[in-house]
């Protein structure tokens, strides 16, 4: 037999991370948009070299379409937002992924 238990009671753990998660997203709508830190499309690199054609990376909270950068025709690196009350998705039509960021009101790619 086997009895699971909590070390705190559930509602004191969705409390704190209901705390956590208001402070994040205070926190986040400090920052600009155009110049948080993203991610290095660098690194993505050999994911590429090994065959990838699409790479689609989601929490870096900051929705962006690093295509441009990769320098790699028919290579695609998207990375799509948090989730929240309206979030970044990827929208695909006419044969191509776009990213819609609803935050910055624009498609961006």
């Amino acid at each position: 037999m086997c009895i699971a238990s909590r070390a705190v009671p559930l509602w004191v753990s969705l409390a704190v991370a209901g705390t956590l998660r208001h402070w994040r997203l205070w926190r986040n709508r400090q920052k600009n948009p155009a110049k948080v830190k993203r991610y290095d499309p660098a690194a993505f690199l050999p994911l590429f070299d090994d065959g990838a054609d699409i790479v689609i990376c989601g929490h870096n909270h900051w929705p962006k379409d690093y295509t441009p950068q990769l320098d790699r025709p028919g290579c695609r690196l998207i990375a799509v937002g948090n989730w929240h009350k309206a979030p970044s998705y990827l929208e695909y039509a006419d044969g191509q992924f776009h990213l819609v960021d609803p935050r910055l009101d624009t498609a961006a790619g």
